[in-house]
Order: C-alpha cells, then sequence, then structure tokens
C-alpha cells in the first residue's frame, strides 16, 4: 500500500483524512504529512489504513450470507492484495510480520475478554454504585 491506493480510498463514499486519524490515533496534520511524502508509512498502520478504507479483514474468513457477490469477491480480492503488500513490506523492512501479527492478534482477544467481563458484571456494579451514592449508605460514615 502507497500513499497513491490511501488517496484513492479516501475519494470513497464516507472516507475522510479526519476519519483515517481518529482510526489511527493520530491527529489529521500526521496524514497531510504522510498523504504528501513527508511522513512515512508504519509497517504497523497499514492493516488500520486497509480496513479503514476497504472493510474488515476478517471477512476473509468468510461470512455467513450465503450469497457471493461480485462486490464482496472483489473486496476479498482487496483484502488478499492488501496481505500481500503488507507483507511485502515487512519484508522489506526486515520486520517479523508473523510476531506482529500474533500481538495483534493477542491483543483484539484480550479487548475482547475485557469487554465480555465488563457486559457480564455490569448488572453487579450498578448496585453498588447506586447505594454508594445514598447519604448514610454506609453506616459507619459520619458527614458533618
Amino acid at each position: 500500500m502507497d500513499t497513491a491506493e490511501i488517496k484513492e480510498g479516501l475519494k470513497l463514499p464516507g472516507k475522510s483524512r479526519v476519519g483515517l486519524a481518529a482510526t489511527l490515533g493520530i491527529d489529521v496534520s500526521q496524514i497531510s504529512r504522510l498523504l504528501n511524502g513527508k511522513r512515512h508509512l508504519k509497517v504497523c498502520e497499514l492493516p488500520r489504513i486497509r480496513e479503514y478504507l476497504y472493510g474488515d479483514p476478517a471477512s476473509l474468513l468468510g461470512d455467513n450470507d450465503p450469497e457471493t457477490t461480485a462486490a464482496s469477491t472483489k473486496r476479498r480480492l482487496g483484502h488478499l492484495e492488501a496481505i500481500r503488500l503488507l507483507l511485502d513490506e515487512a519484508e522489506r523492512h526486515d520486520v517479523d510480520a508473523p510476531s506482529i501479527i500474533m500481538k495483534a492478534l493477542r491483543d483484539a482477544i484480550d479487548a475482547t475478554k475485557s469487554e465480555q467481563y465488563r457486559q457480564d458484571n455490569a448488572a453487579g456494579a450498578d448496585p453498588y454504585d447506586q447505594r454508594a451514592t445514598k447519604p448514610g449508605a454506609f453506616g459507619h460514615i459520619v458527614h458533618n
């Protein structure tokens, strides 16, 4: 993936420099610098840029939609090409791509587990929060 491809992707409906910057967690000025050749594209940013511009790479694993359309096939081919380009770029920069991929997968699993834990325990936290805001809820505390 190069800046020309990013520029083309930003022409798609609903895509913007601001949105891309938010996805990457950087200031929009860094996107401008990247597109103007004043900032290097980081290997770790490639999958997130690809996902923002063209969709979730997890769709490569297939979806439950029984109808496979030409558009989804084209999208999947685009994802495969993005993966190939990412691996080529990593190889050119002597980057251990498998380690980066494994770390990203572990981070995604940890985030999913954390979110599931919060959802599973939200009901128990709410009554405590409600009790804690009532004066005298903890009888041993005296307010002056």
